[in-house]
């Protein structure tokens, strides 16, 4: 269990901000003429801070403005694929059934005009099928 913290010179009580200046011979110079440059480029370098900081703050809001941009157009990319694809897929469904009732007449024609044909490739079908499964068999054993 964290026992609690006593105090010592090592943690210092921070009760009296702003405090007094530790070294009183460290103070900032009185501005005067010769110092001029001096604040001129302070200044510039205050107003490029700021700057920085101005566009800081602001690149959030543009992050999720163009983040909202780009997924609104993923957004659309996404559906216009979707689209393209079921149609291509209804298109390849279409064509498969057209190609499957084809098959199917053709082979009620041949099975009804001629049915012995029919009966003998059949039958020589299933005789390779039996002569093959055999001959694989044996080799097997």
């Amino acid at each position: 269990m964290a026992e609690p913290m006593t105090r010592t010179p090592d943690f210092p009580d921070f009760d009296t901000y702003p405090a007094a200046s530790a070294l009183p011979g460290r103070a900032l110079p009185p501005a005067d003429a010769s110092n001029e440059a001096m604040n001129n480029a302070a200044e510039r370098v205050g107003n490029a801070v700021g700057s920085a900081v101005a566009v800081a703050r602001r690149l959030p809001q543009q992050l999720n403005s163009t983040l909202s941009s780009v997924k609104d157009r993923l957004v659309l990319v996404k559906g216009r694929g979707v689209r393209e694809v079921n149609a291509r897929a209804a298109g390849l469904k279409e064509a498969a059934g057209n190609t499957a009732r084809d098959a199917q007449q053709r082979a009620r024609y041949y099975a009804n005009e001629y049915p012995l044909h029919v009966l003998g490739v059949v039958a020589g079908l299933a005789f390779l099928a039996g002569f093959g499964l055999r001959i694989w068999r044996g080799s097997r054993g």
